[in-house]
């Protein structure tokens, strides 16, 4: 029989521990909007404010075309087979 594998080591976590911690991290939020509740008002002004503070210089941007340019390929091959 394998042996599970335990990412904590000998530390007193359990999963349901780290589970929780997890989930409070995703959901505490410094201003106190959830982004990802879509029902929410406030999400699209938060979603708004991030891409506002958002920039790429060119060579980003040269980069970020460049990616989506191979990805495309890359998808493009595998819809042809």
């Amino acid at each position: 029989m394998a042996k599970k594998f335990n990412y904590f080591g000998d530390d007193s976590y359990t999963q349901l521990q780290v589970q929780m911690e997890l989930l409070e991290l995703l959901l505490h939020s410094e201003d106190g909007i959830y982004p990802w509740n879509i029902a929410d008002p406030q999400s699209e002004i938060y979603f708004a404010d991030q891409e506002q503070g958002t920039t790429l210089n060119d060579s980003e941007d040269a980069m970020q075309l460049r990616f989506f340019t191979q990805l495309e390929e890359i998808w493009s091959a595998i819809a042809l087979r």
